[in-house]
């Protein structure tokens, strides 16, 4: 692609912007990696795409939730904002969504095996990021999923603080928690395994998938039939609730059996080739379940005929295990962004005023208090003209930092070579010394402007840029400027997995 002018750049990026931030969609920080039993991840999945792993490793998903925003209380809900201390009184609230998050993650564990594990949990309060969120996060509502939804444009969990059943129930409450995480966990099955339901609904005459009255649950216990006596201490065996059906408990009369024709475990453990009336097949509902394939061998061994089916129980042995790769985090700063230019001799035909005006843009678009942004240049030579600085909050500091970057941009002549490799370097390195030196956990990106092929780098080349971007985690949006464009690289660049051009949907 080749942008001739500034009105160009202008409808493009905004247009990129704000026309798909109000688009449901999947979020740039959902991801699953793949971690070894010493805890290295060895790769690294955009939600939504198949991963092949090996069986001794496990999934390790990183997901959003977006609570709702309580009228009148703009910090709703309120506490330190670190699940890592306890404020005591004044952290109830955040103290309450920490704890069903910690038992859904119990849940994960337990259903998979230990196949999958929660990761990074990020929580958005005031209804930020809801448009993208994995987990819509409501005041009252029915715990619902969309079947495979992970990854999947608007497509997410639903889920609230108190449900209205015929006895409302808060999950807030702390005799409520655990209830409320194993529901999360219920979910979870829906929303990332491509599972149905397997209990009795309320009415006759429903089609698709909604339990039918008559309905007849598989024998012994699921978690997709009921998972609430698993919150029951008096319960005996009570985390058999919170695994998957088996062959040798399985009930055909149920929306999983009418679906998928098979239990939960042997839906698992097939290719989406096989679904029965999903998947591939299916000309109805979702068609993207993922098969993840370390699913395999971690199902319960068969039972002998006429026996009970044989459960695989992590809970409560293994808690600290199931927990070991959570983080919740109460998401602060939205963005942290570095704009690299190329100055090079080739960019003076108008492509440098271009890229200038097309990054003066993005300075006065990015929000205040959420934001935090960099300058690089690079010709013959790389260049730091301003390191990655927070927008604070205006009248402030913020208005100084958007001046200084312009003028900085308004400075930029075109002259020498390009080191097109060592200039998208320095910018991740300079993301890289922010994150380091402040601990932050916002989503970070390089947008790169260039107009050709890289003809003077000494230290990086494309190999390089990409495994690096991808070891940390830092999404590369590049934008071609001219004819000499090397299109294909900057294409390569950003359909890597976690480099992504569709980043900006939900920041701004």
């Amino acid at each position: 692609m080749a942008y001739r002018s500034t009105k160009f750049a202008w409808v493009f990026i905004t247009g990129f912007i704000f026309a798909s931030a109000v688009q449901a969609g999947n979020s740039p920080y959902s991801k699953v990696r793949e971690v070894t039993p010493s805890g290295k991840t060895v790769q690294v999945m955009s939600a939504g795409k198949p991963m092949v792993n090996r069986v001794s490793n496990r999934s390790v998903f990183d997901i959003t939730v977006s609570i709702y925003e309580k009228l009148g209380v703009p910090n709703y809900p309120a506490g330190d904002d670190d699940a890592d201390v306890d404020l005591g009184a004044l952290d109830d609230e955040q103290n309450a969504y920490e704890e069903i998050i910690r038992f859904f993650a119990d849940a994960v564990c337990e259903a998979t095996n230990g196949a999958q594990h929660l990761g990074e949990v990020r929580l958005f309060k005031r209804g930020l990021h809801a448009s993208s969120a994995d987990i819509l996060w409501r005041a009252r509502d029915w715990p619902s999923a969309h079947t495979s939804g992970f990854g999947t444009n608007g497509r997410r969990i639903f889920f609230a603080d108190v449900f209205p059943m015929a006895t409302s129930v808060n999950a807030l409450l702390p005799v409520n928690h655990e209830k409320a995480g194993y529901t999360l966990g219920h979910e979870w099955g829906h929303y990332v395994l491509g599972l149905f339901d397997e209990y009795e609904g309320d009415e006759a005459n429903v089609r698709g998938l909604v339990p039918r009255k008559g309905d007849q649950a598989p024998p012994f216990p699921s978690i997709m039939s009921n998972q609430w006596p698993a919150a029951n201490a008096s319960v005996a065996d009570r985390f058999r609730y919170l695994n998957f059906s088996q062959k040798d408990n399985f009930s055909s009369k149920t929306v999983q059996g009418r679906l998928h024709g098979v239990s939960g475990w042997e839906t698992l453990l097939a290719s989406t080739d096989t679904d029965k009336k999903f998947g591939k097949t299916s000309t109805a509902g979702s068609k993207n379940r993922i098969q993840y394939t370390n699913l395999a061998e971690r199902q319960p061994a068969a039972a002998a005929a006429g026996s009970p089916p044989n459960y695989r129980i992590e809970l409560p042995a293994g808690r600290n295990t199931c927990r070991q790769d959570l983080k919740i985090i109460w998401q602060q700063n939205e963005l942290e962004m570095v704009i690299a230019v190329d100055t090079s001799i080739s960019m003076r035909f108008g492509e440098l005023d271009n890229a200038v005006a097309a990054s003066k843009v993005l300075i006065d678009l990015v929000e205040e208090g959420r934001s935090a942004i960099g300058l690089t240049h690079f010709e013959t030579n790389v260049f730091i003209d301003q390191v990655v600085t927070p927008i604070t909050k205006e009248p402030g500091p913020g208005v100084s930092v958007r001046n200084d970057l312009k003028f900085a941009l308004d400075g930029f002549t075109a002259e020498g070579s390009t080191a097109l490799f060592d200039g998208t370097q320095q910018a991740l390195d300079m993301l890289n010394d922010f994150k380091t030196a402040n601990d932050t956990s916002a989503i970070r990106l390089v947008f790169l402007l260039s107009d050709g092929a890289d003809t003077n780098s000494k230290t990086s080349t494309a190999a390089s840029i990409l495994a690096n971007y991808q070891t940390s985690l830092v999404s590369l949006s590049p934008f071609a400027y001219g004819d000499d464009a090397p299109e294909q690289l900057l294409r390569q660049f950003a359909q890597e997995p976690l480099v992504c051009t569709e980043l900006l949907r939900t920041l701004l």
